[in-house]
């Protein structure tokens, strides 16, 4: 059996889910799950044109138990930070290139914990290379652009 998990380094929904999702694939290891990257914000909107994200994030830390970083809720309280899936879809894609596939549900969560709890950008190239760095690769290999 095979499952696609498609989420988006930018989607609090996502974030929240994976209390669900990584018992699950712990409890089923003979399940191939094939972690794709998606597109939720590329618009090209500053966080300020999505001001329901503060009730939002609310529902999901309630909903999963998950907690948003201060610094997060600095971003998002001055809005003028610019998320890009784009960017964050194709640092998630050079990380996942030089992973073992059973690590790509946990690189999705160093991506959200990343924006949610220390409020980095995933189009700056100095967050990808931290995260590059975690797993011990060469941060040299992690550029975004």
């Amino acid at each position: 059996m095979k499952a696609y998990y498609i989420f988006d380094s930018y989607c609090g929904w996502c974030y929240g889910f994976e209390t669900i999702l990584k018992p699950f694939i712990e409890a089923h290891p003979e399940l191939e799950v094939t972690v794709l990257s998606g597109g939720l914000f590329m618009d090209g909107h500053s966080l300020s044109a999505f001001p329901y994200m503060s009730d939002t994030n609310k529902r999901i830390a309630d909903m999963f138990g998950v907690e948003f970083g201060k610094p997060y809720l600095n971003l998002l309280e001055t809005g003028s930070m610019v998320p890009d899936s784009n960017d964050a879809a194709i640092g998630f894609g050079v990380l996942r290139s030089f992973l073992p596939k059973g690590e790509h549900v946990n690189l999705a969560s160093k991506m959200h914990e990343a924006f949610y709890l220390d409020g980095k950008s995933l189009s700056d190239v100095e967050t990808i290379e931290s995260i590059a760095k975690s797993y011990d690769l060469p941060a040299d290999n992690a550029h975004v652009r």
